[in-house]
């Protein structure tokens, strides 16, 4: 109860003085006008964080329990942290990528007010990396570097960091394919390539930002995974489960968008529609970008799963990580195939109770069709996985 107690104030105090001190060194670099909250409040919250801070490191006794609750903490701060200096260097990045193209691209002869790179917006992000990366250098360089192998520091590196570097980097190169493949091939909802490409300072920062928080704590899962213990191998496994899961959802939904293209201009209402407004470009280009992104993803992580399942049968066939994953994807599979059959029963009985039978029925069904056979591949495909998966581990 005492650990809890000092962690929990440790943890509360931490963010309310990051907090205050973001906005007094925002105040400081010219962000706002001054106020003396900006003072009092990192001097009050700071002085209880350090007041509990040597409490808690004066004659305290190593246990399991307080451990936990130090390491609860300690990767919880970390996370909160390395969010803000991430969040900070994004922002700084993408204003100085825009202000630069704007000054390349840009239509306009005269700047409008306010436009100028070190504006208040700068101004806190720049605090907000600073005061996060003091953080966080010191709970994970100070604090956290001898816990190798503990199960938050794990789920810290696989689960937040590494993970959430990999789905930035994801989403980002996604959104980035799709606008350059919606100019070439699709229809842009603006005029004129500047505006069109607009995006783009925006999406190269995130993109860069996620590439080094994926690379760097990527690296050092994998020094540290020469003295790694079970678990660490166990969270590791997590991961790559999760963004083969990441990967096949992406997957999906390109192929259910392709097949709703394909349907849609087969159907014979589709001639008008493909005449007066050409809906078809937008979807194909994405479900395009859906399958380019998903496929390697899916493709990498899963098939180097089934490689360790077939030289390590017992171990990894064993694994909870890959037993819930299997179960998960089949049932879900299964859910989406039966709930999209009944709705192509539905559309399909009522036209015929309502004497309106007619091919423009699979223009209206092209989004439960495609539903129906995206999730029955999956779901056969992944059922043939179980069946081998139980013949292994059987014994």
């Amino acid at each position: 109860s005492r650990r809890i107690y000092l962690y929990l104030v440790l943890g509360v105090s931490a963010v309310l003085t990051a907090s205050g001190i973001v906005w007094l060194l925002g105040w400081l670099l010219g962000a706002g006008s001054f106020n003396g909250l900006q003072v009092a409040f990192p001097v009050i919250w700071g002085g209880i964080w350090g007041l509990h801070w040597w409490a808690q490191s004066a004659g305290a006794v190593p246990q399991a329990v307080g451990d936990s609750v130090r390491r609860l903490y300690v990767y919880g701060t970390s996370v909160f942290s390395l969010s803000m200096l991430v969040v900070g260097i994004g922002v700084v990045l993408a204003q100085l990528l825009g202000e630069a193209y704007d000054t390349l691209f840009g239509t306009e002869l005269l700047p409008a007010a306010g436009t100028s790179l070190w504006r208040d917006s700068t101004r806190i992000a720049v605090a907000i990396a600073l005061v996060g990366g003091g953080f966080w250098w010191w709970h994970w360089h100070r604090i956290a570097p001898g816990d190798i192998g503990s199960a938050l520091r794990s789920a810290y590196l696989y689960l937040f960091a590494i993970l959430g570097g990999a789905a930035t980097v994801v989403v980002c190169f996604s959104v980035l394919l799709y606008t350059v493949l919606q100019w070439l091939m699709g229809s842009p909802e603006v005029a004129g390539a500047a505006a069109h490409f607009r995006v783009l300072p925006g999406l190269i920062s995130a993109l860069a930002v996620g590439t080094g928080l994926w690379g760097y704590h990527w690296a050092l899962a994998q020094d540290e995974s020469r003295n790694a213990a079970g678990r660490l191998l166990a969270t590791r496994r997590v991961y790559r489960y999760l963004v083969a899961g990441l990967g096949l959802g992406t997957l999906a939904v390109g192929l259910v968008i392709s097949v709703a293209v394909v349907l849609g201009l087969l159907a014979p209402a589709s001639g008008q529609l493909l005449r007066a407004s050409q809906w078809w470009r937008n979807p194909l280009t994405l479900a395009i970008t859906l399958l380019v992104v998903g496929t390697p993803l899916w493709s990498f992580y899963w098939f180097g799963a089934q490689r360790d399942a077939k030289t390590a049968p017992r171990e990894e066939g064993s694994a909870l990580s890959r037993r819930v994953f299997l179960y998960l994807v089949f049932g879900i599979a299964v859910l989406l195939s039966l709930g999209n059959l009944i709705a192509l029963l539905f559309i399909f009985l009522r036209a015929l109770l309502d004497g309106q039978l007619s091919p423009q029925l699979v223009y209206e069904a092209k989004w439960a069709i495609g539903m129906l056979l995206m999730a029955g591949a999956i779901s056969g495909y992944y059922w043939l996985v179980l069946r081998e998966h139980q013949r292994t581990i059987a014994p």
